[in-house]
């Protein structure tokens, strides 16, 4: 059986399960098309304009900043990185930053 009498016989199983709901949802697609709505989307690869919205505690948040490089770690997290999670206390951390509690 090819890809495409698969699709049909899939449509046709789709649209007996959801009957009028289905004319709806194809109706809908039609005019999303005939809109132009899909040719004017981003294509893979494409870059999105920047923008802003708020987060869950109202901040600001652009996605220039969701999509920029981390921050280099500092002397600090280099050290806990480096001493791993077993030593993160800083009992045996060879840098003098992790001793004894002073972060």
């Amino acid at each position: 059986m090819s890809i495409h009498q698969e699709a049909v016989q899939y449509r046709a199983k789709v649209q007996e399960m959801l009957g009028k709901k289905f004319n709806i949802i194809a109706g809908d697609m039609e005019r999303v098309r005939a809109d132009g709505t899909i040719d004017a989307a981003l294509k893979v690869g494409q870059l999105a304009s920047d923008f802003t919205l708020p987060d869950a505690f109202g901040n600001p948040v652009s996605l220039s900043a969701l999509l920029a490089p981390p921050a280099q770690p500092s002397e600090a997290c280099s050290a806990a990185i480096a001493c791993g999670p077993a030593t993160r206390d800083g009992a045996n951390c060879p840098r003098a930053c992790f001793r004894a509690g002073s972060t």
